[in-house]
Order: structure tokens, then C-alpha cells, then sequence
């Protein structure tokens, strides 16, 4: 797919332009580090995807002992690319919880840099590692 082909997609999204568009494809099955902003095509599918924003990060501070590991929630669009004429998807999912679109499972594999008590980590510093296979 060309960074061209990306854009336009996007624009026809209303996102706002993205940090980087990735020429490597995601594959499925398989995992990638990605960061907020980052476009990336889907390989072997009709989709494109890209992570929006860290809706929430309720993981547990390395400094303390909790009894539950918290949670990050993430905001992706998982777009066709141009012509394909298939609809496109906002994906709310969890480290705790995958989600499944068009036949694909998502999942967060890891989420850096790991959470601290008393700072918040700037959008722009989260890397999330994706991961991906067909759906069960």
C-alpha cells in the first residue's frame, strides 16, 4: 500500500495526520511494536490500522503491591484501504480483554514504559506492542 493510498484514507476518516506511517506490514498472525499515531498496514488483508489514543492506564505502579494488575485501554481504527469499499472500525480494547474485527483478533501483548506512582506518561511515550491472529 502507498503512504498516498494511507493518507487518503485517513482523510476520508477525519483522523488527524499521523506520526508515522509504517511500510512494514503487521502480519497476521503475529505482533508489532507500535506507537500512538502510527498507521500500519494489515498483511494479507484489505485493512489498515491505527492506534488513536491510551483512553485509560490503570496498570499497578512498580512500587506497590496491588491486588489486581490494572488495565491500559486503547482506541484504534482498523480502516479499508481505498477501494476496497468495506466500512471501517473504531476498536476499543484492553490488556485484559482482546477484541475481534472482521475475523481478526486483537490483543495488547505489552504496554511500555511500565507505570510509576504519581506521573503520568505522555501519549507520545506509550509503545504497545500489538498482536494479532485470525479469530478462534
Amino acid at each position: 500500500m502507498s503512504r498516498s493510498s494511507v493518507w487518503l484514507t485517513l482523510a476520508m476518516l477525519g483522523c488527524h495526520a499521523p506520526t508515522v506511517v509504517q511500510d512494514t506490514p503487521l502480519p497476521v498472525p503475529g505482533s508489532r511494536e507500535l506507537r500512538i499515531g502510527e498507521v500500519v498496514p494489515l498483511d494479507d488483508t484489505p485493512y489498515i490500522l491505527r492506534l488513536v489514543e491510551v483512553e485509560g492506564d490503570s496498570r499497578c505502579p512498580v512500587e506497590a503491591l496491588c491486588v489486581w494488575a490494572g488495565e491500559v485501554r486503547l482506541q484504534a481504527v482498523l480502516a479499508a484501504r481505498p477501494g476496497m469499499g468495506l466500512p471501517d472500525r473504531v476498536l476499543q480494547f484492553t490488556s485484559q480483554r482482546p477484541i475481534v474485527a472482521d475475523g481478526i483478533e486483537f490483543r495488547i501483548a505489552e504496554v511500555t514504559p511500565v507505570a510509576h506512582a504519581g506521573r503520568t506518561i505522555a501519549q507520545g511515550d506509550y509503545r504497545l506492542t500489538i498482536a494479532t491472529r485470525p479469530a478462534p
